[in-house]
């Protein structure tokens, strides 16, 4: 479990951005996994935007290490809480997430950062939850998790859907920014980041945002606090299903794909098709409307 990159690169803008890091949670004790080039940019970036005047940001690091000296010097915290299931990797705070935290633990948090561990954890709803509720109004929950190209890591991956249906101002919390980081391999530390995407809500869309990926994808998701208050008190629903509900659809299609059928000519050619042909046809264009070039989705911060 840790850090990347563009997770590293974007806690640090934050602190930059002017969001607190005075006290900050973060679920297992995480690490940092910076490339020779990645971390030189990051110590390039470092030195011209803080002039601090210190030439060697993160001396001596070492690929891997524990997060707490990344915390110090690039984020300014002043007190780091490791909570795990045990305390064998040195947790400050011992508590099984399948379990409500404590009224201790609840808004109290500057930063809460996950970084890996939510796949693993079976009640999801739950250690959700509690994530939500450790994070200070005003503060802000970065976390990391898988979506694509990783089934057998943990118990699940994760959609864009549900991140944009959790983070909401019914549960206490600011629309979210959800980012796509592809990988190269399964250990998606052991190569230098390649894309990242900025993924559209689906609820802006019409439809749903899904993906079709030939490497391991992880989801970066960003959220502020705005209130306390119990999650999920509602439960999220699946938007393209609310949007068919409200207006009374009895098909059962996304809006994408009414509208493209709905092209009086495309559509009688498509008809006069054999199912087979029909069949494929939309099995190409799905292949097309699923993949990270699909600019309608999916926007490459990476130019």
């Amino acid at each position: 479990m840790g850090i990347t990159y563009y997770e590293a690169r974007s806690l640090w803008e934050a602190r930059l951005a002017g969001k607190s890091f005075e006290r900050m949670a973060m679920i297992a004790h995480q690490r940092v996994y910076l490339h020779p080039a990645e971390l030189e940019t990051l110590r390039t970036d470092i030195r011209k935007r803080e002039k601090s005047g210190n030439p060697t940001p993160l001396s001596d690091y070492k690929f891997g290490e524990y997060i707490d000296r990344f915390c110090r010097e690039l984020l300014g915290v002043n007190r780091l809480d490791i909570i795990d299931y045990s305390p064998y990797e040195g947790a400050t705070i011992v508590h099984d997430m399948n379990q409500p935290i404590p009224d201790n633990m609840k808004d109290c948090f500057d930063l809460v950062l996950e970084g890996g561990s939510l796949e693993h954890i079976f009640a999801f709803p739950v250690a959700m939850g509690n994530l939500m509720q450790m994070v200070k109004t005003g503060g802000t929950m970065f976390l990391t998790t898988p979506a694509n190209n990783l089934c057998g890591h943990g118990f699940y991956q994760f959609s864009p859907e549900l991140m944009f249906r959790v983070f909401c101002p019914e549960n206490g919390f600011e629309a979210p920014s959800v980012m796509f980081l592809e990988a190269s391999f399964p250990s998606v530390e052991l190569t230098p980041a390649r894309g990242l995407f900025q993924v559209t809500d689906p609820a802006a869309v019409g439809g749903r945002v899904a993906l079709r990926s030939s490497r391991p994808v992880m989801m970066m998701v960003q959220a502020k606090k705005i209130k306390h208050v119990k999650p999920f008190q509602t439960p999220p629903l699946q938007s393209d299903y609310v949007a068919l509900w409200n207006e009374g659809d009895p098909s059962g299609g996304t809006t994408e794909k009414q509208n493209w059928m709905g092209k009086d000519t495309l559509k009688r050619l498509i008809q006069s098709m054999p199912d087979s042909w029909r069949n494929r046809i939309s099995g190409y264009r799905e292949n097309l409307e699923c993949s990270l070039r699909n600019k309608r989705f999916y926007r490459n911060l990476n130019g």
